[in-house]
């Protein structure tokens, strides 16, 4: 299959391009670290695949419209001593969302469709 083709067919299942789509997935990875855990920005911004903190910032605000310090303040639910740098004591699950739960289904039909194509080849 051709790039372009892949990312023609990529675009028509998930109304994004493969680069957009995977900026949206790290973005949303890196507001869920900062809501469950209380990690340093720079260990969010490479846990999420977004590289450093400067990074993490820029995106974080042209997407969200908060900086990735008033976005934890907001809507932080980590227990208190994760705020010190560690994990949560248990793991808290992420919060079902319809733009997660999009993501999630158009993955699975991107893959799906990819993995049909390239069996019929």
């Amino acid at each position: 299959m051709s790039v372009r083709t892949l990312s023609r067919r990529f675009q028509a299942e998930t109304g994004l391009s493969p680069l957009p789509w995977l900026l949206h997935q790290r973005i949303d990875r890196a507001r869920e670290l900062l809501e469950t855990t209380g990690l340093p920005m720079d260990q969010v911004a490479g846990k999420s695949g977004l590289g450093s903190a400067d990074s993490l910032r820029k995106h974080m605000v042209s997407r969200v419209g908060l900086t990735p310090t008033a976005y934890r303040a907001s809507f932080s639910r980590a227990p208190t001593g994760a705020s010190r740098g560690g994990y949560p004591a248990s793991p808290t699950p992420a919060r079902a969302t319809p733009a997660r739960d999009a993501a999630t289904a158009a993955t699975a039909v991107a893959a799906r469709a990819a993995l049909t194509h390239a069996a019929s080849r």
